[in-house]
């Protein structure tokens, strides 16, 4: 059987990390049979950056994030030069202008990993190569 590889985006992993319904009973219903799990750097980075911004209430700590990742076999895909290549062949859309998950969805085409997200405006990017899983 081809295991997914999945790619959280950022709503996502804060979910997972609060333990948030949304995501949990998913989680628990796919981990044993599709442990490939990844988040992108620029995911973290946008965590930390809102935590400092006191713009984000998450009582986790940065090591108590990265242990987290740990225990969840969450692997972090740094932004390359590959992906790079890939955002700068994306569209650029009036109505979704967040640098993040620009950089998240260039990760997850150019990684060939399903996008797992709420957010509707990634739909746009299907056309583009991206697989998308919306939970």
């Amino acid at each position: 059987m081809k295991r997914e590889r999945y790619l959280l985006d950022t709503c996502a992993l804060l979910w997972l990390l609060s333990g948030d319904k949304r995501i949990k009973s998913f989680w628990e219903k796919h981990k044993d049979y599709y442990p490939d799990w990844a988040i992108s750097m620029d995911s973290l980075k946008e965590i930390l950056y809102k935590k400092e911004r006191k713009k984000l209430n998450l009582a986790l700590s940065y090591s108590q994030i990265i242990e987290a990742l740990g225990d969840n076999n969450l692997q972090i895909c740094n932004f390359e030069k590959k992906d790079l290549d890939v955002l700068s062949n994306l569209p650029f859309f009036e109505e979704h202008k967040d640098p993040n998950d620009r950089s998240i969805i260039a990760v997850a085409i150019s990684r060939k990993r399903v996008m797992v997200t709420s957010d509707t405006d990634f739909s746009r990017y299907e056309k583009y190569g991206l697989k998308l899983l919306q939970i």
